[in-house]
């Protein structure tokens, strides 16, 4: 999908940490791909609405994923440090296949759970394509 100058593509939602202009919403008729934009506003619309009060639950926006697949180490632990992980006891975040680090890639997204105190599940509609990809070997 090619992108349109900001004034060709208005704002349609701004909520939280997500911004959706009117290319991305469109995705949502017919059976087309989501893009990270929406699974990063239903995460954060979930954490914000429907668990606003559950502080054992956590949603890892996709980009916050995509970030973890290219840093160093050190850079997930200080970053890790700052996510308030003490006592949550589900972790949820949306893994894509994209092995490119600076563009937008990726055709295909799974759904990575951690459970506390140490259970991962790996949710895949076509048949664990993302076990491949860096982040989803990284869990087991």
């Amino acid at each position: 999908m090619t992108s349109k100058p900001p004034n060709k593509d208005p704002i349609v939602l701004n909520f939280e940490n997500s911004l959706l202009r009117q290319s991305d919403v469109s995705l949502l008729d017919g059976s087309r791909w989501l893009n990270d934009k929406l699974l990063g506003f239903f995460f954060e619309y979930l954490q914000n609405v429907e668990f606003k009060d559950d502080n054992s639950i956590l949603f890892v926006c996709p980009e916050i994923v995509q970030f973890f697949k290219r840093a160093s180490e050190s850079d997930v632990e200080a970053f890790l440090d700052c996510m308030d992980l003490d006592g949550k006891t589900l972790i949820f975040m949306a893994l894509n296949d994209s092995e490119e680090y600076d563009t937008p890639s990726g055709s295909h997204w799974s759904l990575l759970v951690y459970r506390s105190p140490a259970a991962f599940f790996h949710y895949d509609s076509c048949d664990d394509h993302n076990e491949r990809s860096e982040i989803g070997r990284a869990h087991v």
